[in-house]
């Protein structure tokens, strides 16, 4: 039976609160926050849930990958600050433990926004900055690939689908690259195929691992944006490049700076921070 992704994440945070308590599911349900319905297919779940994690472990070592749990040593630390924290997630690579900021922006960028992106990355990632970004086209691809430029340098992709899944298409190499250099890393099974509930929640831990976002090229009702407001609310800094105030990819990174957010020309303005 099917969990909403809320329930299934606040009854991982406490599983010893519900497993195996002699109560009604109606108690139970009350007790840990969730609706009563969701406890009860939670409960009938427990069946198959074995099985189903069987099943995961194979998918991800036949990919290479792992699978940490909550609790786990290597389990992100930066994580456990979110309201409700991935109970699992899948890591292809090794998660760096150098500080990190994560570079955004809109899948549409221009040339001037990819070297932007690029150049950012390369210059943190040579100072010693892990560089988080969602794997997407435009600007998060630019982000990785500038921080794989620098020698030695670490970019961490945080994706909206399952490991397994080959999106977007055409980034094979870009994502053998940053697992040999950082980690892939996904909260979701791995033959899961995206949907556009996916992204927001990938945003929340892009803004997570990061010490701050920078918004290089965003439109205004972008996920970029999300993703720093994400930041806003876990106490992390926010940063923006101005841009055109006749182009669209401009509006959101000059809203930010409108309302207080600080304006980046250089990377040393965010090193220096």
């Amino acid at each position: 039976p099917s969990l909403s992704r809320p329930a299934l994440y606040r009854l991982a945070e406490e599983p010893d609160a519900w497993l195996g308590i002699d109560e009604s599911p109606d108690r139970l349900a009350a007790a840990q926050g969730v609706p009563r319905t969701q406890m009860r297919r939670a409960l009938a779940a427990l069946a198959e849930a074995q099985a189903a994690a069987g099943r995961e472990l194979e998918a991800a070592g036949r990919l290479g990958a792992r699978l940490i749990v909550r609790g786990d040593p290597d389990y992100p630390p930066a994580l456990a600050h979110l309201a409700l924290p991935p109970p699992v997630l899948a890591v292809l690579g090794e998660l760096p433990i150098a500080p990190a900021v994560s570079i955004v922006g809109s899948r549409k960028a221009d040339a001037y926004g990819i070297e932007v992106a690029e150049l950012f990355a390369r210059a943190l990632a040579a100072a010693g900055v892990t560089v988080v970004s969602g794997f997407a086209r435009g600007i998060d691809a630019a982000a990785h690939r500038g921080a794989l430029a620098a020698p030695a340098g670490k970019t961490v992709a945080v994706l909206g689908c399952g490991l397994g899944v080959d999106y977007p298409a055409g980034h094979d190499r870009l994502g053998r690259e940053i697992a040999g250099r950082g980690a892939l890393l996904s909260e979701f099974p791995c033959h899961l195929a995206p949907r556009a509930w996916h992204f927001p929640m990938r945003n929340r831990v892009i803004a997570a691992l990061a010490a701050g976002t920078l918004v290089v090229q965003a439109a205004p009702r972008s996920g970029s944006l999300s993703t720093a407001r994400w930041a806003l609310d876990l106490g992390k800094e926010v940063w923006a490049i101005p841009g055109r105030i006749f182009d669209e990819r401009a509006l959101g990174p000059n809203a930010l700076i409108r309302d207080g957010a600080p304006l980046i020309q250089h990377p040393r303005d965010i090193l220096e921070t």
